[in-house]
């Protein structure tokens, strides 16, 4: 499923984390409070980089069919991808950028 259910999500953000130097030493109720606030930015992303990806396939007039929905759930694949790599870049990505 994509996205991930929202247990899944507020799991994963929270291990990135206690994974950055900047954020490891935060209690548990910030932890989560950080979590959420960037599950919902991640959400709101998604939820507009989707709604421009189904206008296009209306436009282009492949919406309902089988072609337009692979496309979508491609698509919407690739949104989330993205979403999760801007958000939450990798550990290494992370050290060689401070």
């Amino acid at each position: 499923m994509v996205p991930p259910l929202q247990h899944a999500r507020l799991t994963s953000i929270a291990a990135w984390l206690k994974s950055s130097p900047e954020t490891a030493n935060l209690s548990s109720a910030q932890l989560r409070q950080r979590a959420r606030r960037l599950d919902r930015q991640m959400m709101e992303a998604f939820d507009a980089r989707e709604k421009l990806a189904l206008d296009a396939l209306m436009l282009e007039g492949k919406w309902g069919t089988a072609e337009g929905v692979e496309t979508f759930n491609t698509e919407r694949l690739a949104i989330w991808n993205a979403i999760v790599s801007e958000t939450l870049p990798a550990t290494a990505e992370r050290r060689t950028e401070a």
